[in-house]
């Protein structure tokens, strides 16, 4: 009997990026996971399988609004309703965003929880944390952030807006910019934006974080430990779908783009 499939990781990006290669699979119909091969060949920091969409109808925003609320940490009503909207068999997740649950999901799909590990949290953050951001993709990148984050809440923006932006826009003018610097205050409790002789500690603070947080998962979870060693003949037989080699020119595809960041060690 088919399945649908959903992925979580707890580094970001790799959601995204196990979901595009099993999403090759004969066994599914769904396109919830994508490469952007213009992003990819240019070979800049930048997420080429990042799915999260600027289009504010898009699934992602109401999933980020569902699984990030702490209210709704014990309720699946949203998750449920969505899952049993699909019209065929699916692969789905999301290449960012928290997980707030505090109790496991029982649907009747496969689960994959990806774990992190510090090859996966040093890709992730010579990708992700380390673009540099100047003054136009600074208001982008706040815009963005409220309203996936915090829904546009008004208090959180005026925050974000006097106590944030100014100090980030000196930088930015400056060339001394990073995303790790915004992130540091959207995600890890800042209250400042940090300078670029923070990056270690910054860097630290937010492994630390990443690595404290656990997806609660029940006993059928298929875990995953290291995306870039992963048996996917295997990893297909319990996921009872097709394996076809495309999957594996995909992960190496993967494997390859990591290599220009972080080398192949």
């Amino acid at each position: 009997m088919d399945k649908h499939t959903f992925i979580y990781s707890e580094i970001p990006m790799y959601s995204s990026v196990l979901g595009w290669i099993l999403q090759q699979s004969s066994s599914y119909q769904s396109n919830y996971f994508s490469l952007n091969k213009v992003c990819y060949e240019a070979e800049e920091r930048n997420d080429p399988w990042d799915n999260h969409s600027d289009d504010p109808n898009d699934w992602s925003h109401a999933f980020i609004k569902d699984v990030e609320d702490e209210n709704l940490s014990n309720d699946f009503t949203w998750l449920n309703k969505f899952v049993d909207s699909f019209k065929c068999n699916t692969i789905f997740g999301l290449s960012y965003g928290s997980w707030a649950k505090v109790s496991s999901w029982d649907n009747n799909l496969n689960q994959i929880v990806i774990q992190p590990n510090d090859k996966m949290f040093d890709l992730f953050y010579e990708l992700y944390e380390r673009r540099s951001v100047n003054p136009e993709q600074l208001l982008e990148n706040i815009k963005m952030h409220v309203h996936d984050h915090k829904q546009d809440n008004k208090i959180y923006n005026e925050r974000m807006m006097n106590e944030v932006y100014p100090n980030a826009l000196e930088y930015a003018k400056r060339g001394e910019l990073e995303f790790w610097q915004l992130q540091y205050c959207f995600h890890h409790k800042g209250l400042t934006v940090p300078g670029i002789k923070e990056k270690e500690n910054i860097k630290n603070k937010i492994r630390s974080d990443i690595f404290g947080t656990n997806f609660t998962y029940n006993n059928n979870t298929i875990v995953i430990e290291d995306l870039f060693n992963i048996e996917l003949k295997e990893l297909c037989k319990k996921l009872n779908i097709v394996y076809n080699d495309t999957m594996k020119i995909e992960h190496n595809k993967f494997l390859d783009y990591a290599n220009l960041f972080i080398g192949g060690n």
